[in-house]
């Protein structure tokens, strides 16, 4: 049996690596994460969540009913009335004042 060593710093995490300035949301099971990139685009306690699904694509605005409390949004109602199951790390566009995020 030939085993292979896990890095933590190799090409796949470094993809994924929260140093990367870039815009971005996280998506969990049952929450969604904007990092501190992305936020520092609209400072907002609420938001708004909306899905297009020709596009597969997440769009966050600011001042919706959905508070938002250190970045993180519970989602899991969202995820599962669209039928969302993508779990990781998505850039965002940033335009017209919302968050733009495809879904892969």
């Amino acid at each position: 049996m030939a085993f292979e060593i896990y890095d933590a710093r190799g090409e796949e995490a470094s993809k994924r690596s929260m140093d990367k300035k870039v815009p971005a949301i996280i998506l969990s099971r049952n929450n969604l994460i904007i990092n501190k990139w992305a936020r520092e685009f609209f400072r907002a306690a609420n938001i708004e969540l909306a899905f297009d699904r020709e596009t597969n694509t997440i769009r966050i605005g600011p001042g919706g009913t959905i508070p938002l409390k250190n970045c993180k949004v519970y989602a899991r109602g969202f995820f599962r009335d669209f039928g969302i199951d993508s779990i990781g790390f998505f850039p965002v566009e940033l335009r017209d004042g919302h968050l733009y995020a495809k879904l892969s």
